[in-house]
């Protein structure tokens, strides 16, 4: 028997360009790395040992039986072990589902049987054999195809239990891998001696290597740092596997503001610099460009974050020479220990951000002289808001967010008149979680369009199933976030869901809050559209944020809410002030509500004062809105 082996010198060319390409770019240690450096490396060893086999093979005469037996089961262990590493890059690929143990134990039994049945050929003649007249298929060698149909499935498996977690153009990538494996199978089967299996392998190895392991997908051009993907990934299988190294992590303060002083182009090559000199000056540490002047090092045993600490000090403390130009850069410097390491990935993660944002934000007054290390305390509130943030996507998820309800009070009759709808989540775990926790992460994570729907159609339910308005409120406050004041289709969203329970938009008052006036332009045309369609608006928190009397006499508010620490520093300390503001809003003909109304004395002076609306704990703290109307049987 002969084999073609024209394929395989051409695959030998393609393999030693990407082996040149790998090896000479930066790569860090984590297990899928390691995994396809291995599948690299048998992928070298299957080739070169197959030519060489079947160069062995088909001159068997020359050569005695035990070498030809021992290039045969090399081959054949190779072939089994590139199978099953690429079987395994699979495996490793999704950080989120993986398959289920069994499958892990049938495709490494496979692997090990195969591999047993190659070694006991001399004797048993299972996969191959010699005579004198040469080489021989053994009875079980299509064991080999078994082999390779069970990596093949539990491949598609894998990719198929993970089609909604993973990223759809990696996915594709990955498929037509598997895809290149099969057909190699196929074909290897239909052209016994021709060496085309290799081919396919490396074509699959290629695909693999342009789709999940080019080097370039985790460098920073500039620094030529690992970015912030390598970083998350480094970090997450760092703390799975439980090495925790200590993070040494700096932010240049006031980064934007620089790269306007200095330009773009300069504070770049500035962020080369300092990417060399970091390098030079910590090769052992793993370093790491997040974003917007943002470093991490992961230091080794023998690396402290105090003398860590004393070199970037000393450096940072003299200028940036960048071509003639002299540059300056004020640093904010982090330390988490490593036994903090073990609060886990998400902690870790948001609290580095959190952290290093902080510094972002310094003046440059303030920073290279000091350290700040990461305390517990710091964790177990990170921590929370991990949690808070997992309990407020699934509360959403499920349409399970409480609205609750706190009661707005005529000032004149002292009668319940209307009602501020207030967002709760709630867990068994963390128990009752305040908004004050939750709004500002569903703005972050853009879930709070969706949050305010949901609350918008709980409270219209509740107050058209309980006829509210004959039992004497006419209104419910609800509240708008300034993300979602910039959403162009708010008008249509809120109109069709108070128009679904057939309310009146009156009966509907919108509260903004100041910080949400920032965009005037932007929210006069939202306004305008609702007010056409019969909607209230109410100015909340008036006087704690972006006051300007003018933006609120350009937009149609018709109740201003006074902000509760208002309201408690002019009783705290008594002036005109307050009273003149709430006879300015009056004689515009706007009625006002004063919150955080604590007391009887307060009530009454606030009336006096000419406020139209109270409310405060002294009526009554937010509540379900499950007590809402026994609290109006008790008013």
């Amino acid at each position: 028997m002969s084999w073609n082996i024209s394929f395989a010198a051409l695959t030998a060319c393609i393999l030693g360009i990407l082996l040149v390409f790998y090896f000479t770019r930066p790569r860090f240690q984590i297990h899928l790395n390691i995994v396809f450096f291995h599948l690299l490396v048998f992928q070298v060893l299957t080739l070169f040992i197959d030519i060489i086999s079947s160069y062995l093979d088909s001159n068997y005469e020359h050569w005695p039986f035990a070498l030809l037996y021992v290039a045969n089961i090399l081959y054949f262990v190779m072939f089994y072990s590139r199978s099953f590493l690429f079987y395994r890059f699979i495996l490793v690929v999704p950080a989120e589902k993986k398959p289920a143990e069994w499958t892990v134990y049938i495709n490494t039994f496979t692997y090990l049987f195969c591999v047993a049945l190659a070694v006991i050929s001399p004797w048993f003649h299972s996969i191959f054999w010699f005579d004198k007249y040469g080489y021989h298929v053994g009875a079980l060698y299509d064991c080999l195809y078994v082999a390779l149909a069970v990596h093949i499935i539990t491949c598609c498996y894998i990719l198929f239990i993970n089609f909604e977690e993973m990223n759809r153009q990696v996915q594709l990538w990955l498929w037509i891998s598997v895809g290149f494996i099969a057909a190699g199978t196929i074909i290897r089967k239909l052209l016994p001696t021709v060496l085309v299996m290799n081919t396919f392998f490396l074509f699959a190895i290629l695909i693999l290597f342009l789709a999940v392991q080019n080097p370039d997908r985790y460098v920073d051009g500039r620094t030529q740092c690992f970015n912030a993907r390598a970083f998350q990934m480094i970090l997450r299988e760092r703390l799975e596997r439980k090495q925790y190294k200590t993070l040494f992590a700096f932010a240049i303060n006031r980064y934007n503001d620089k790269r306007e002083i200095y330009s773009s182009s300069m504070t770049d090559l500035a962020l080369e610099e300092i990417g060399v000199f970091l390098k030079n000056e910590f090769p052992s540490a793993e370093k790491f460009y997040l974003r917007n002047g943002q470093f991490v090092l992961l230091l080794n045993n023998k690396l402290s974050a105090e003398y860590v600490h004393g070199i970037m000090k000393e450096r940072f403390n003299n200028l940036w020479n960048i071509r003639g130009a002299r540059i300056y850069f004020n640093i904010s410097q982090i330390v988490i220990d490593a036994d903090l390491m073990s609060y886990g990935y998400d902690a870790v993660q948001d609290c580095v951000y959190a952290a290093l944002d902080t510094g972002s934000a310094e003046s440059d007054g303030f920073g290279n002289g000091s350290l700040n290390r990461i305390e517990k305390n710091s964790f177990d509130r990170i921590t929370r808001q991990v949690n808070v943030r997992h309990v407020l996507a699934t509360s959403i998820q499920e349409n399970s967010v409480e609205a609750w309800l706190q009661p707005i009070i005529d000032a004149e009759t002292g009668k319940i008149v209307a009602a501020e709808a207030l967002a709760r989540i709630r867990d068994k775990k963390l128990g009752l979680i305040p908004p004050v926790e939750f709004i500002a992460l569903a703005e972050q994570n853009g879930m709070i369009g969706v949050l305010g729907e949901q609350i918008l159609a709980t409270v219209c339910s509740y107050f058209a199933d309980r006829n509210l308005y004959q039992k004497g409120v006419k209104w419910i406050n609800v509240n708008l976030s300034p993300t979602q004041c910039l959403d162009v289709n708010l008008p249509d969203i809120i109109t069709n869901i108070v128009d679904s329970y057939r309310i009146p938009h009156s009966c509907v008052h919108l509260e903004i809050t100041e910080e949400a006036m920032v965009d005037e332009a932007v929210l006069k045309v939202q306004m305008d559209a609702l007010v056409s369609n019969g909607f209230v608006f109410a100015l909340d928190d008036y006087g704690s944020g972006f006051s300007n009397i003018t933006r609120v006499k350009n937009l149609p508010f018709v109740n201003i809410k006074l902000d509760k620490q208002v309201v408690r520093n002019h009783f705290q300390k008594p002036d005109n002030i307050l009273p003149a503001t709430v006879k300015m809003f009056t004689d515009r003909g706007q009625t006002v509500t004063a919150e955080g109304v604590e007391t009887e004395e307060m009530a009454h002076l606030l009336r006096d004062m000419g406020c139209t609306h109270l409310q405060g704990f002294y009526y009554s703290a937010p509540i379900p809105i499950t007590e809402f109307e026994q609290l109006l049987k008790d008013n």
